[in-house]
Formats: structure tokens, C-alpha cells, sequence
């Protein structure tokens, strides 16, 4: 899933505009993608990768349909 916000008008990220504007979803991938050619490989590994429910709290229960992003300390 991929997700598109505009925070002039929806602040607390709740419309996800990413099917409505896919031009400018790829317009800032691309510009992502120069971004993160330009860093530093890291210096040694991450020590913890783990599945993050999105719009939950660790109290919350998870459910099959849930958007989680990767989290890497």
C-alpha cells in the first residue's frame, strides 16, 4: 500500500489521496529514490526490525486487514 497526504488540508493524515493523485505519487518516489542514492550505507546493522500496526497502539488488537510498515532501529 502506498500512501498520499496532503497536510494544507487533512493534517492528521486521514485521506489517503494516493489513487486520486498517482502522478505526483511517482513525482516524489523519484525524488525519494535520488535521496536515498545519495545517503551512506549504514555503518553496522540494525539491531531490531518489526512489524508496526499504522493508526494503533500497542494496546490495540491486530486484525488480518491491517496496514503496518516496517521499523528498523
Amino acid at each position: 500500500m502506498k500512501w498520499l497526504f496532503d497536510p494544507n488540508t487533512d493534517p492528521t493524515e486521514q485521506k489517503n489521496l494516493a489513487s486520486q493523485r498517482p502522478g505526483k505519487l511517482r513525482e516524489l518516489e523519484a525524488l525519494l529514490i535520488v535521496h536515498n542514492a545519495q545517503q551512506a550505507s549504514p555503518l553496522w546493522p540494525s539491531f531490531v526490525e518489526m512489524a508496526v500496526s499504522i493508526g494503533k497502539t500497542l494496546e490495540d488488537p491486530e486484525k488480518p486487514d491491517d496496514e503496518y510498515i516496517y521499523w528498523q532501529n
